[in-house]
């Protein structure tokens, strides 16, 4: 799904100003990278966005069999809530 999807989806189903929607859904993609800069966010029901750094490695290319040094980099992690998963029962 894309985000103009998801805007759409939501719009439609809750009959609201798909401008307003598209709004509101890029204000919390924007504060959700704010926010991952500095600390771990987590959603109730949902799961659980986090940043963490993985280490300097040696790869292979698979098709030389070249040997080639990856860097460290930061990446999101994310875990999905049992919830998500459909292993937990949702309250309503």
């Amino acid at each position: 799904m894309t985000k103009n999807q998801l805007i759409n989806r939501i719009a439609e189903k809750n009959e609201l100003n798909k401008k307003e929607v598209e709004a509101i859904v890029s204000l919390f993609l924007y504060e959700l990278t704010e926010v991952l800069s500095d600390e771990r966010v987590t959603i109730k029901d949902f799961g659980s966005f986090n940043r963490v750094t993985r280490s300097a490695r040696i790869a292979r290319n698979p098709i030389t069999g070249e040997k080639i040094n990856v860097p460290a980099k930061e990446v999101i992690k994310f875990k999905a809530h049992k919830a998500l998963l459909g292993e937990a029962e949702i309250a309503e």
